[in-house]
């Protein structure tokens, strides 16, 4: 971990862990650094499934990198055979599209929004945009993490909220 990471705390399963938040190329949207650890992965889907499954949805959609391995072990929990990966095509941080296999199955669904952490509006509103172009319903949103700064953080399915301006550094 950098000097600059901050720390989010959050209590799985009977343990304290510390998950470093991770800034990437959009210093306002960080994520947390999920890639690589198995358990605490495995934890947390296996919180989020469940309530999941009450949502009407068609389609998972992780909103950032960190999110592909969250979404794949919901999906693996919950029996769904696909979700759809979204690939950054530009330099803005709002130049993100779908694979051209992975448009039709979007097209017209209930999407259900993945994020390690909700940080900002920022991945949400470049999700509900590519949303809108291909005709689909915004179905749900739900994070590892929410920021309870975050605009519409009621909004999220979330294992953990934490309060932003009491983030440790590392």
């Amino acid at each position: 971990m950098g000097s600059n990471d901050n720390i989010i705390t959050i209590e799985l399963a009977g343990e304290q862990h510390h998950l470093p938040l991770k800034n990437g190329d959009d210093p306002d949207s960080p994520s947390l650094r999920l890639a690589g650890d198995v358990q605490i992965t495995n934890v947390c889907a296996g919180i989020l499934a469940p309530r999941l499954a009450q949502l009407q949805w068609d389609i998972l959609l992780p909103a950032d990198r960190d999110a592909v391995p969250l979404a794949h072990m919901v999906s693996t929990f919950l029996g769904r055979r696909q979700y759809v990966v979204p690939v950054e095509t530009g330099i803005q941080p709002s130049d993100v599209r779908l694979p051209q296999e992975d448009i039709r199955l979007v097209r017209g669904q209930r999407v259900l929004v993945l994020q390690s952490v909700a940080c900002s509006r920022r991945p949400a509103e470049r999700i509900s945009g590519l949303l809108d172009e291909l005709g689909a319903k915004l179905a749900g949103k739900a994070a590892v993490a929410v920021s309870e700064d975050v605009p519409g953080a009621d909004d999220y399915l979330a294992v953990c909220r934490f309060d932003p301006t009491a983030l440790q550094r590392s």
